[in-house]
């Protein structure tokens, strides 16, 4: 967030005058453009907020103005002004938030011009980002190329009998829409059971190092199209219980247990209990209920970096990464009838991995959440950022959809990085994946 000031001039006293007492006083304050026109924004634009007040007296001293747009803040300091009226000043919010958003304005929050009447110091408001006409959009597309590579070292002495590595396949799905791909020399795209998502498969059969620390070295590359997403919140409250139980049975694997999703486990059904009412399929629609189990994860952990964490394990520490986050999310939702899914990828740049996911209303499609984005916003998670709409999407590929990944009689959970699976008595050294997209 990088707020943005303008200041409109008005007449000035200067403050070398002998100080009188002052009254600062908030006359307005609302959304605009960055130039200053009143304006109620779309999602995913920047939020301007404009603030207008009046200066009885002569202040002692400069004073600062905060700016709050939901927890965020801006202090606007060495604000210089005599009496007049007709001052004005603009600060600007870049929030993956949107639904009532709640602001504030306060004029010398430090108290330090002399001010005798702080009760108008303070201007309180909400706004309401202007929705799409449908209940899903996406906007802003932005096209990328991207890079994996995957490197497994072989010590010298033994051999691989038979063997593959796996690499995560991005494929056209909600937000992502690919123009092309390309897997690693000598391999084949191949269909993983439950969910269908592909991977990369390259085998290697009586494979024997020349050298020591001999590597395999895969590269996949490929070019994506990747929009931001709003949805129409009026429009996710209308999916009923009774709607949500018809998703189609290409979504029915999103509601099942896996190993990183323990979504029918005794602990993980006591947690919803604490968190939603007994009642909650009569008082709650599934997207309030998710938006709620959501807000109390964002809440309950803190982030940590080891590798991603089963869900279990996130609820159990209150610690995780991204995919550990995501995880316990989608344990809550598909507990409940809800299906969802992690998204395993990178945003722009060289190695930035991340993991964010996805939650399915029927009738309306894939709607996006990110709890460990949110939390960089908002610890408390009084404020549900990154949910149901997310303007940084376009800077992410997914290369692996779901934690559940079948092939060949193998398993493995997420393909965001390489996998290798072998039979023989080689010797592989550390391996590891790289990527870039830009």
């Amino acid at each position: 967030m990088k707020p943005l000031i303008l200041t409109l001039a008005a007449s000035l006293i200067s403050l070398s005058a002998a100080h009188a007492a002052c009254d600062l006083k908030v006359t307005n304050a609302y959304t605009v453009k960055s130039n200053g026109t009143a304006y109620n924004p779309k999602y995913g634009e920047t939020y301007y907020l404009k603030v207008v007040w009046e200066v009885t007296g002569t202040p002692k001293t400069s004073y600062s103005i905060l700016f709050q747009v939901a927890g965020q803040k801006y202090k606007w300091t060495g604000v210089s002004t005599g009496a007049g009226a007709g001052y004005s000043g603009i600060a600007s919010f870049n929030l993956e938030l949107d639904g009532e958003i709640p602001f504030s304005v306060t004029l010398d929050p430090d108290h330090l011009s002399g001010d005798t009447k702080t009760a108008n110091n303070v201007f309180k408001g909400t706004f309401t980002p202007t929705p799409p006409a449908t209940a899903l959009e996406y906007f802003n597309p932005v096209v990328h190329t991207g890079s994996e590579t995957c490197t497994v070292p072989w010590n010298l002495g033994g051999s691989v009998t038979d063997g593959y590595t796996i690499m995560g396949k991005p494929v056209t799905d909600s937000f992502q829409v690919v123009k092309s791909a390309t897997g690693p020399t000598f391999s084949s795209a191949v269909i993983t059971t439950p969910t269908g998502d592909p991977i990369w498969q390259t085998p290697r059969i009586n494979y024997t190092p020349a050298v020591d620390n001999q590597h395999w070295i895969d590269t996949t590359n490929f070019k994506v199209s990747v929009s931001s997403v709003r949805t129409r919140i009026s429009n996710l409250k209308a999916v009923t219980w009774a709607k949500e139980a018809q998703v189609p049975a290409k979504i029915l694997p999103y509601l099942q247990p896996n190993d990183l999703v323990q979504s029918t486990d005794p602990a993980i059904a006591a947690y919803v209990k604490t968190v939603l009412p007994a009642n909650y399929k009569t008082t709650l629609t599934p997207y309030d209920a998710a938006k709620k189990l959501y807000m109390a994860i964002v809440k309950r952990t803190v982030y940590e970096t080891p590798a991603i964490q089963d869900a279990l394990t996130t609820l159990s520490l209150k610690k995780g990464d991204c995919g550990s986050d995501t995880n316990l999310c989608s344990a809550c939702f598909r507990s409940i009838g809800i299906p969802s899914r992690s998204n395993s990828g990178f945003w722009v740049g060289t190695d930035q991995w991340h993991v964010n996911g996805e939650f399915y209303l029927q009738g309306i499609g894939w709607i996006p959440f990110d709890p460990s984005e949110s939390r960089t916003f908002d610890p408390s998670g009084k404020y549900p950022y990154f949910f149901g709409s997310d303007a940084s999407l376009n800077q992410f590929v997914a290369v692996s959809r779901g934690e559940d990944h079948r092939v060949d009689g193998d398993h493995t959970t997420t393909a965001q990085v390489g996998w290798l699976v072998f039979s023989g008595n080689a010797a592989n050294g550390t391996y590891g994946t790289t990527s870039t997209l830009k």
